[in-house]
């Protein structure tokens, strides 16, 4: 149950990065101004600030358990697997 709330925790994560990028380029080629849609801009701004939060509390976490090191080689030998 607990690996259940782990996944959903870190899917919520990368899917506001994601709804964060999509709203950037949306601005960036769709022609719209920031004005013309206040409430989603907002919207999307307390959520990049929410992301920005939650980056630099894993960040710390990961400096303060000194696993800092020792999670990215593993998460490179991870990808070096998976063949990324």
């Amino acid at each position: 149950m607990h690996d259940f709330f782990e996944r959903s925790r870190a899917a919520f994560w990368a899917a506001s990065a994601g709804l964060i990028v999509l709203f950037l380029f949306l601005i960036a080629f769709a022609g719209l101004g920031v004005s013309e849609v206040v409430w989603l801009s907002l919207a999307v701004l307390a959520l990049a600030i929410a992301f920005a939060i939650h980056a630099i509390r894993v960040g710390r976490a990961l400096r303060a358990a000194g696993g800092g090191e020792d999670s990215m080689r593993v998460l490179n030998r991870l990808r070096e697997r998976r063949g990324f």
